[in-house]
């Protein structure tokens, strides 16, 4: 408890045994989300198919066979698919012959007891 008087300085005592029967105060503000995620919105499928909105009328022949161009190209899951394709064939000995040229690892035999880590190769393709 606090003590005052107009003459002197305040004085503060506590008693120990005396246990607090104020309650936490909680914030009474309101939570909000972030501006950027007022508005955000997901949909897994479109009602709509874009052809209703979208049209190759007056999009130039050249832009046209580059977006068809774009739907051909595949992306192999695995190392099986990729060696069956040459292009991918070239992209993984180009990528192997740079990481050889900057010794980035080195042959050796494998001690016993050791375990080894492992790789997977992940095939995407870069539009520039």
């Amino acid at each position: 408890t606090k003590s005052h008087s107009e003459n002197q300085e305040p004085v503060i005592t506590t008693d120990g045994d005396e246990p607090s029967n104020q309650e936490l105060r909680r914030s009474e503000r309101i939570r909000r989300l972030p501006y950027h995620l007022t508005e955000y919105e997901t949909y897994s499928c479109s009602h709509y198919p874009i052809s209703n909105f979208v049209s190759y009328d007056k999009i130039y022949t050249q832009h046209i066979n580059f977006i068809k161009s774009l739907d051909k190209i595949s992306e192999p899951q695995t190392f099986q698919e990729a060696k069956k394709d040459s292009n991918w064939r070239k992209a993984m000995e180009e990528e192997l012959e740079a990481l050889n040229r900057n010794k980035t690892w080195e042959i050796v035999t494998k001690p016993k007891n050791s375990n080894v880590v492992g790789c997977k190769w992940h095939y995407r393709v870069k539009y520039k």
